[in-house]
């Protein structure tokens, strides 16, 4: 019995796919061996005479220029298999470095722009600049008590960097200039500038916005019994506690504008002076009245002498006078008598002049 192998036309067409994927590995495989970036991989290239290309390194790049931090900072690049770094790679403080990276065998290796030169990398660490963003130093204002007051900055500082402080500890009233200094690296921080602000230290200020001194007005008032009346002026609401009032021309009597003032006083060093409250007291002159005032007819029997009558018996106020017409008469007959009154300089009263009227009879 003979045995046939039958091949199918898929299985071959599996087959060529495999053999050329195979072939494409391959290819990629062999392109990749002359080219050193990031493998590394220690392969050689032959030409078409079986003679060794040298190898391809990538040519190692970084950056260099960096700023202060107070931590190492490094350029990453280290020797390996192909070439050989020496001088600073890596620093912390501010300055100016230098690192060489050289070729470890110039005859099998080349640099990928075609050269086998050593690299020289001048790098800098930039000096840092504090950002002061973070914190404040601001002016500040205080109550006197004795004890000693200071302003000091708020936020934080880097560790690296630390504040002393000028004219702090203040106890007097006033205006006082504050300064920080900042204390730090001056080899790798560029110059801090100082913080200034003002302490203010003033005394406590007693509240008086419940107290008021308003002002006083009348009219001149003069008793039967001949008592003046007095206008006087004096604060209302409640005084804090342990302070005193006493009063300055806060009182009278006569028509008139006058000025009172309320003088506060206390014992607490602490505390400012209150000042002086003033107001005015106004007295307006009177309207004078008297009912009683009267001149009454008289009957007088001749007697060859000189004869007069006169108002009733009153107490007229100071500065009133009185003028008489038609007295001192001794003929028989009948006589018309005046009796004028006047205010002739008593300001406590409007203007008055009243006329009253009588005769006088000689018989």
């Amino acid at each position: 019995m003979r045995l046939q192998n039958k091949i199918t036309s898929g299985a071959i067409v599996k087959l060529l796919l495999i053999f050329f994927a195979a072939a494409v590995l391959i290819a990629i495989g062999l392109g990749a061996a002359g080219y050193f970036g990031g493998s590394r991989e220690d392969e050689l290239i032959n030409d078409g005479n079986g003679q060794q290309n040298e190898e391809v390194v990538k040519t190692p790049n970084c950056a260099t220029e960096y700023i202060y931090s107070g931590d190492a900072l490094s350029l990453g690049i280290e020797s390996n298999t192909y070439y050989q770094v020496i001088g600073k790679t890596s620093a912390i403080d501010a300055g100016n470095y230098s690192a060489t990276i050289y070729l470890k065998d110039k005859a099998k290796y080349t640099w990928d722009n075609g050269s086998d030169e050593d690299i020289t990398i001048e790098w800098t660490i930039e000096k840092a600049t504090f950002d002061k963003s973070d914190i404040t130093f601001e002016d500040k204002t205080v109550i006197l008590d004795g004890t000693p007051h200071s302003i000091a900055i708020e936020g934080n500082l880097p560790n690296n960097v630390s504040v002393i402080y000028s004219g702090n500890e203040q106890r007097e009233e006033g205006l006082h200039t504050i300064t920080a200094i900042f204390i730090y690296d001056k080899n790798n921080y560029n110059i801090i500038d100082d913080e200034v602000a003002v302490l203010t230290i003033e005394r406590g200020v007693f509240d008086m916005s419940s107290v008021r001194f308003n002002p006083v007005r009348g009219v001149y008032y003069l008793s039967t019994e001949g008592v003046e009346k007095g206008h006087n002026a004096t604060i209302e609401g409640s005084l804090p506690e342990g302070v005193a009032v006493k009063y300055i021309g806060a009182s009278h009597t006569q028509a008139g504008v006058y000025e009172a003032r309320a003088v506060f006083s206390h014992s607490n060093p602490n505390y400012a002076k209150i000042p002086d409250m003033i107001t005015t007291i106004t007295i307006d002159k009177a309207v004078y009245k008297n009912e009683h005032i009267a001149l009454y007819d008289s009957e007088i029997k001749y007697d060859s002498m000189n004869h007069s009558i006169f108002l009733a018996p009153v107490d007229l106020p100071d500065g009133f006078i009185v003028t008489y017409n038609g007295n001192e008469k001794s003929q028989v007959g009948v006589h018309t008598v005046t009796a004028t009154v006047t205010n002739e300089s008593n300001k406590n009263y409007y203007n008055f002049d009243e006329t009253y009227t009588a005769t006088m009879t000689i018989y």
